[in-house]
């Protein structure tokens, strides 16, 4: 197909538009400086506490802080800890000791590789059964299944 010489820069112009608006935007960047950092971290870091911070809101939370108790509990649950299981599972006990009943579910469900002592886990899990029946028979797995197992 030939185009005549008349079209041509028609065309040209026809393509270059339709070129700029496929083409991603450019940003202007300079705004991205008042971002804070947090921004772009992973969920681990943003929970993690560096051990000062730690022992600061760990005694806040013993007080009965309750944001510093979630803070502590999100630190071991979410801040890419290793051996989190037995810290975490304190914490939790004493949000749920505290009234906070949306612990228990995070109680079961971590019960299930901790080596509680199967009453104590049997006791969480009928407590979840009886706010969230479906919720907590989706939580028999490990330690759960096999306390639940031992009772019968």
């Amino acid at each position: 197909m030939m185009v005549d010489a008349v079209k041509a820069p028609q065309l040209a112009i026809f393509f270059t538009l339709q070129l700029m608006a496929c083409s991603p935007v450019q940003k202007d960047t300079s705004e991205a400086d008042d971002v804070l950092p947090d921004m772009y971290s992973s969920t681990g870091e943003i929970y993690y506490l560096e051990p000062s911070e730690r022992e600061a809101v760990e005694a806040k939370a013993s007080e009965g802080d309750k944001e510093a108790l979630d803070a502590i509990i999100n630190h071991y649950e979410l801040g890419g800890v290793e051996d989190n299981i037995g810290p975490l599972m304190h914490w939790l006990r004493l949000a749920h000791q505290r009234g906070d009943q949306k612990r228990l579910r995070d109680l079961v469900f971590f019960s299930r590789d901790s080596d509680l002592d199967c009453t104590e886990i049997v006791s969480y899990f009928d407590a979840l059964q009886e706010l969230d029946p479906n919720g907590a028979s989706e939580l028999k797995a490990g330690r759960v299944a096999e306390c639940l197992a031992n009772r019968q």
